[in-house]
This record gives C-alpha cells, sequence and structure tokens, in this order.
C-alpha cells in the first residue's frame, strides 16, 4: 500500500512537472511525420509523446488545397516508480503508466485547534480508512474530537481542512524551519522538519516570518506556499521564493536578402537530351545591389534577486560582419554588391564571385585551373589536368581522363568520357550528357540525358537519366533518395549494383557520434554519483575539509561540462537519424523502359537480384514488411532543365 508521505512527494513532483514541461509545435505531411519531427527536436521517442491537433490538414483535391496538419506535442507525464505499475508498450520496452492514486489526509495542528483534510482516491486508489485517521489524531495528541464528525470528513472527502478538535500544545514538538539562499540570490529554498506530538504545524504564517528574517522580498511563490500547508513535504529542499534572471539582448545578425539555394529549371528538347541551355540555380545580382540587413543588437532585460537587488543585464553586441569578395556596408545597415556576378555564401562570408572563363581547352598551354569563384571552360579538359572551383564548373566540351573538384555544380555538356584515375566531386549537382568509366561524387544529385556506363556514381539525393538512351549499364551507382533511368542494365547480363535509401557518410558519422556519447554518458554518472556524494557528506556534516570542498567546485565544473558535451552530442545524433530515417522512407528505384537481369537492387539494408528481367516500366520500393518489391512506375516528377552560366565575354 502507498504510505501517505509517498503520494504527498508524488504529488509535490506532479506540480513542479506541470509547471516545467515543454512543448513543441511541429508541422508535417501526416500526424506520424510531425510526431517524428518532435521526437527530433525534444529528444525522446515517439511511445513517450502526447499530442493536441492544432490542424488535422487536408490532402487537397489531386494536390491542390493540400495543407499539413499541426500539433502542438509535449511528453507523457513521468510518475513516481512508487505509484506505478509497469507494463510493456508495442515497442516492447518498458513503459511506466498510473494505475491508481490512493487518497490521503493531512492533520495540521495551530494555536489549539486540530484541523483535518481528506483527499479522495484517484482511479482505483485506496480510499482513507477512518481508522488510519483516528490513529493519526492519536498520534498527534489531539483530543475532543468527535468520531462521528470525523467519519463525517473521511466520507466527503472534501479536499479542504475542517476543525475536528484541540490539543495540548507542546512546544518542542512544533515544526521546525530552515531556510537557505542560492548564492546567486535567485532561489529560496527550505527544509521543515515534522511536528511531533502535540507540536504545532508549520503556518504560512511561519514561513513569510521566515522570509521576512532573511530580507527575502521578491519573488515569494505563494502558490507554493500554499500547496506545502496542504501537501508537507518534510526534510527535503523546497522552493519558496524565486528571483528573476537577468535576460541579455541578442547580438546583432545579418538577414539575407538573397536566395542561397536555387530551384532546378530544365527543358527537354524534341529528342529527348538535355542540353543544359536554360539555368536558374544560382542567384546572380547586379552592382548595388542589396544582399542582407543588419539587425541591430537587442536591448538586455535586468533581472532582480530575492533580496530586491537588480541584476544588470548585458546588451547584446554588434557582431563583426564578415564580408567576401566584392561587397561592402552602406549606412552601416545593408550590404550591397560592389560588382555584378553571383552571390554565394562561402564560409559564412557574404561573396559575389566573378566568373573565370578559359576560352579553348584546358591543356599544357594552360595548366591546373584553380578558382575561388567558377570556371566555365569553352573547350575541352584534355587527359591529366585538375580543375578546382569553390563554386560551379561548366565544361561547353567533353571531360578526359580527368579530376573536377567544385564547391558547387559541375556542368558538362559533351560528356564524361574518363578513364582509370578519372574523378568528378562536386558539393552540389553534376550534369552530364552521358558518364563513362568514371567516379562521381555529387553532394546533391547527378543528372545525365544519354547514360551512366562502368561508372562509380554516388549522389546525397537523387541519380536521374532522362532521356530516349537514358540507360545504366554496369558500375555501382548509390543514391540516398532515388535512382531512375529509362533502362537498367544490359541483355549481356552485365552486373549493375544500384543502392538507394542509405547514406553510408551519415551512418559512419552515427557511429562515430554514438561511442562518443557512450564515453560522455559514463563520465557524466560517474561524475554525478561523486557530486551526490560529496553534497550529501557536506549536509550531514555542515562542513567538509578544504581538499573535498576544492574537489566538489571542480566537480561542479565538469559536470556543467559533461552535460553541455551529451547535450550538443545528443542534438546532433538525433539531426543525422531523422535525415537517414526519412531516406528509408524515400528510397526508390525506377525504370521506365526495361530492367535486365544482372541488376542487383539495395535498399536501405534489403537486397532484390533481377532473375527475369522486367519488359515494362517498373519501381522498385521498400515494403513496410522489410523487403524489396515493385510497384507502378513512378516518372521523374521534378523538372530537370537547367540553362548554362550566363558568361559576360566583355570583361
Amino acid at each position: 500500500m502507498i504510505s501517505v508521505d509517498d503520494f504527498r512527494v508524488y504529488m509535490k513532483e506532479q506540480l513542479q512537472l506541470d509547471r516545467d514541461r515543454v512543448s513543441v509545435q511541429v508541422v508535417g505531411q501526416t500526424i506520424d511525420d510531425a510526431l517524428l519531427s518532435a521526437s527530433m527536436e525534444l529528444g525522446l521517442p515517439k511511445f513517450s509523446l502526447e499530442y493536441e491537433v492544432l490542424d488535422k490538414g487536408s490532402k487537397g483535391f489531386f494536390g491542390i488545397g493540400k495543407r499539413n496538419c499541426i500539433l502542438i506535442v509535449y511528453q507523457k507525464e513521468k510518475k513516481s516508480h512508487d505509484l506505478l505499475s509497469d507494463t510493456v508498450d508495442d515497442y516492447g520496452l518498458n513503459s511506466e503508466i498510473l494505475v491508481n492514486e490512493d487518497g490521503y489526509y493531512t492533520i495540521h495542528l495551530f494555536e489549539s485547534i486540530a484541523m483535518l483534510l481528506v483527499h479522495e482516491p484517484v482511479g482505483t486508489g485506496i480510499p482513507v480508512e477512518f481508522e488510519d485517521v483516528i490513529n493519526g489524531l492519536h498520534n498527534r495528541g489531539v483530543i475532543n474530537f468527535d468520531e462521528d464528525r470525523i467519519r463525517e470528513i473521511v466520507n466527503e472527502k472534501t479536499g479542504k481542512f475542517e476543525r475536528v478538535g484541540s490539543y495540548k500544545h507542546i512546544p518542542s514538538n512544533d515544526a521546525s524551519l530552515e531556510i537557505s539562499i542560492t548564492p546567486d540570490e535567485l532561489t529560496v529554498e527550505m527544509i521543515v522538519t515534522p511536528p511531533g506530538m502535540g507540536g504545532d504545524s508549520l503556518t504560512e504564517r511561519d514561513i513569510k516570518q521566515g522570509l521576512d528574517i532573511k530580507s527575502v522580498e521578491f519573488g515569494v511563490r505563494l502558490d507554493m506556499i500554499e500547496d506545502f500547508i496542504q501537501y508537507p513535504i518534510y526534510n527535503e529542499p523546497y522552493i519558496i521564493a524565486e528571483g528573476q534572471p537577468a535576460v541579455n539582448g541578442e547580438d546583432s545578425k545579418l538577414i539575407y536578402s538573397f536566395k542561397q539555394t536555387g530551384d532546378i529549371d530544365l527543358k527537354q528538347d524534341k529528342d529527348g537530351r538535355i542540353d543544359f541551355k536554360e539555368l536558374n540555380r544560382f542567384t546572380n545580382v547586379v552592382e548595388g545591389q542589396p544582399l542582407a540587413t543588419i539587425k541591430p543588437p537587442g536591448v538586455g532585460i535586468d533581472g532582480k534577486t530575492v533580496f530586491g537587488r537588480y541584476i544588470p543585464a548585458t546588451d547584446g553586441k554588434m557582431i563583426e560582419i564578415k564580408l567576401g569578395k566584392n561587397v561592402s556596408i552602406v549606412n552601416e545597415k545593408t550590404v550591397v554588391a560592389d560588382a555584378s556576378g553571383q552571390v554565394l555564401l562561402i564560409n559564412g562570408k557574404i561573396t559575389v564571385e566573378t566568373i573565370l572563363v578559359i576560352d579553348g581547352d584546358v591543356n599544357v598551354e594552360t595548366g591546373n585551373i584553380n578558382s575561388l569563384g567558377s570556371v566555365v571552360i569553352e573547350g575541352n579538359v584534355e587527359d591529366g589536368f585538375t580543375v578546382n572551383a569553390q563554386a560551379n564548373i561548366e565544361v561547353n566540351g567533353y571531360v578526359g581522363k580527368s579530376t573536377l573538384t567544385s564547391g558547387g555544380d559541375i556542368i558538362v555538356k559533351q560528356g564524361i568520357n574518363g578513364g582509370a584515375g578519372t574523378e568528378i566531386s562536386a558539393g552540389g549537382s553534376v550534369w552530364s550528357s552521358f558518364i563513362t568509366n568514371s567516379k562521381v561524387d555529387s553532394g546533391d544529385r547527378v543528372i545525365v540525358s544519354d547514360g551512366i556506363v562502368n561508372s562509380q556514381v554516388d549522389a546525397a539525393k537523387k541519380i536521374l537519366c532522362k532521356g530516349k538512351r537514358a540507360k545504366i549499364v554496369g558500375g555501382h551507382l548509390r543514391a540516398a533518395q532515388e535512382i531512375n533511368a529509362a533502362v537498367l542494365g544490359t541483355s549481356g547480363g552485365t552486373e549493375t549494383i544500384i543502392e538507394v535509401g542509405f547514406d553510408p557518410k551519415t551512418k559512419a558519422e552515427i557511429e562515430e557520434l554514438d561511442g562518443k556519447l557512450k564515453i560522455i554518458t559514463n563520465k557524466l554518472d560517474e561524475a554525478s554519483k561523486n557530486l551526490h556524494s560529496l553534497v550529501k557528506m557536506k549536509k550531514m556534516n555542515k562542513e567538509i575539509s578544504e581538499e573535498k570542498e576544492n574537489f566538489l567546485k571542480e566537480l561542479k565544473i565538469e559536470h556543467n561540462r559533461l552535460t553541455a558535451q551529451k547535450r550538443n552530442l545528443t542534438d546532433e545524433l538525433n539531426d543525422k537519424r531523422e535525415y537517414l530515417t526519412n531516406l528509408s522512407s524515400e528510397g526508390i528505384v525506377g525504370a521506365s523502359k526495361q530492367v535486365f537481369t544482372g541488376v542487383i537492387i539495395k535498399i536501405e539494408d534489403k537486397d532484390y537480384e533481377i532473375r527475369n528481367p522486367f519488359k515494362k516500366s517498373v519501381s522498385f520500393v521498400l515494403h513496410p514488411e522489410g523487403y524489396v518489391t515493385t510497384k507502378d512506375y513512378v516518372d521523374i516528377t521534378e523538372d530537370i532543365e537547367r540553362k548554362s552560366i550566363n558568361v559576360d565575354k566583355t570583361t
């Protein structure tokens, strides 16, 4: 049976939990999508969340009028283990679920008057027994009480104090009060020793007098004091006043007025080829065009200690605005372009890059090319040469056995006809007529009009081959979201490995972060145990040695440092896990014409080997039960047309 004291502690904990409860507002296409976002943001599993629907959303009519659902999500109440029973949820994990709350009673003695409060049980909780109340009154030394009236109060369970008798006051048995104030003067706690037989209970007046003696004049929590009178918690720290911490002003920041990423706008000609004549991916600016506005720093809000002393707040600082090339600040608040060109955000700096134009081929006459901006090559990149650019690379001819590295997109109009050692690496997308015998790595998409042959191609998002001759033959292709072509494989049965729904780079990063988190968690647990032991020792002995006092200070600093590290690692892990979770639901492989034997399709960690050819369009997805299955072909839904970089040859 749950004791009255246990239940009092539980009720106090629940009151504090309700005050501290954190919620977030999230948006998603479905409730599950929104809950997944909330799970990552709160750092909690989905089964531990509760939610309220603000807008259930709408699928619309053929996509028109589609509206996402909006939820308010918060963590389920954590219950004290003494008042809970364990059950196994759908995930096979132990969850704590409240099954009952026993009734309880409180006896309050003051100025020879005995008062009784009886609270009703909740759910299947056990009600207060008449005999228990009678014993409690005897134990507190209450006399001259009417048992019939006591029985009536027990039956009514009003939750209010009722006068029930008198007692002989024994001052030495009164409840005692000890008040302490944190060094920052922002929190006042009391520890109350319970009264004995004939001893007076603690009153609101006693607590207020104690606060007056300590000169506490601000932030008194009357609600907490009232709660204590009804649900006393003895021999434990209990907050009764809180100051107002200072709120520092926010530092100034930049508000950008240009798109940092662009939408794709590609078009096919009548032969099904991508000619790369139209581009609207990057943001071009003209001289004098505003690029960003500097938001001024905010004003701090002063705080106040429980003694009424003001805590000065710090106003926000004017951050140093780091500018790249061809930009400046006018009127102390606006960043503008000093030249026409392409605006980029490189290492946090707003930069307007001019374009380096190579009129012919990259060969022995030019040597290797290195540029901090974009590079346009009017001819070819011949075997053995390297082109590096922080922004974009466009080759109007072909690329041979070469190395191209770009922080943005790489466009090769005539195709990549590589060989052993050919490496194409782009922070953005790779666009080419065809790719053969090459290694290609893209931070976004790989888009090809004719086909990919015997190549290793990795894309952070999609590999799309769209055109009449768009095929993938041989090699190993990996994309997080989608791989799509007209034809997969060849009639000769050449092994062609196609993987989607999985990002090996992110998975490796998660494993590394998991290892770091385990180490930090173990260190934090050890620090918490040592810190708890020293604090307990100090409370019992009132003081500890200088050596232990110094160790206690060091432990607190270390505990705070480890807590911050654990929080940062957890946030980073949640972001990466959310990314992988989304990938597994999006992975799809499609062929608009046919699929030959010899093709191996991998979605997440599940394999599907083509043993019988598909002579029609088909798509491959991961079934909810965990195996690769086919479905009606899903065509490329996005525009993949783009135009070439517009080069001003007069400069």
